[in-house]
């Protein structure tokens, strides 16, 4: 049961989480505004890949010896969320490394 509690443990973790108030964001630049929104978009997509992965993988751990059609195909589920999971770490990574970019490219005013 260690990888299904790893992805309950994620799931919980980001509902604590504050998202982004997209109603702030409409004086913004656009630049701005886009990245808030894929911010946004992320935390959401971050909560349900981990939520569906955790059963995914809860169903795999209790039902690991089961040869039947349910079986294969949560087998089948379970390797399809594989490049998701991957997609939301790339994305993760892109977006960190904008922000930091930003953040050392930024020249306050004083």
């Amino acid at each position: 049961m260690g990888v299904s509690i790893v992805h309950l443990s994620m799931f919980i973790a980001l509902q604590f989480v504050n998202g982004i108030d997209m109603s702030k964001t409409s004086d913004l630049k656009s630049g701005c505004q886009t990245e808030a929104k894929d911010w946004d978009f992320l935390l959401g997509f971050q909560s349900a890949t981990h939520l569906i992965m955790f059963f995914s993988n809860l169903y795999r751990e209790i039902n690991s010896a089961q040869t039947d059609m349910s079986g294969q195909f949560m087998r089948v589920f379970e390797i399809a969320c594989i490049p998701i999971y991957l997609y939301q770490i790339l994305m993760s990574i892109e977006l960190l490394s904008a922000a930091m970019i930003r953040e050392e490219t930024t020249v306050l005013k004083d």
